[in-house]
């Protein structure tokens, strides 16, 4: 089953809110015109590494939804 996952702007980039969560799982942060993830499910090499929004959304939602 797939979680509904939400952003909400601050003034890092993103705050990471999935459904049913009280905190937030993890953050975009903004450099430029990319994204960096920042997420406990990916490891220090992945947390590297720059998307588009729209790219970092994807990704998100793979970390969230994976088993």
């Amino acid at each position: 089953m797939l979680k509904y996952i939400h952003y909400h702007k601050s003034p890092i980039g993103y705050h990471i809110y999935v459904e049913g969560e009280r905190h937030p799982v993890g953050y975009l942060k903004q450099i430029g015109d990319k994204f960096n993830i920042i997420h406990n499910r990916m490891t220090r090499e992945q947390r590297h590494d720059y998307f588009t929004f729209a790219a970092a959304q994807k990704k998100v939602s793979e970390l969230v939804n994976r088993n």
